[in-house]
């Protein structure tokens, strides 16, 4: 599955597999990623990127291949 990021006001969302909502904003040191799972009441981070498409990359992978931190 290939999540569809929408650009808007410079923060990038997209919804992936069981409703888990991606975000990715710019700072400092890169591309902040996080998700949202349905119910939660803070988001998660999942890691900051030297590249957009990288932060997409990783919204993308599976939970079960993705590398571990």
């Amino acid at each position: 599955m290939s999540i569809d990021f929408e650009e808007s006001m410079g923060v990038f969302r997209g919804t992936g597999i069981s409703g888990r909502e991606w975000r990715i904003s710019r700072t400092v040191t890169g591309w902040r990623l996080e998700f949202t799972d349905p119910g939660d009441l803070t988001a998660t981070f999942a890691g900051v990127h030297g590249t957009l498409s990288a932060a997409k990359a990783e919204a993308d992978t599976p939970a079960a291949t993705r590398r571990r931190r």
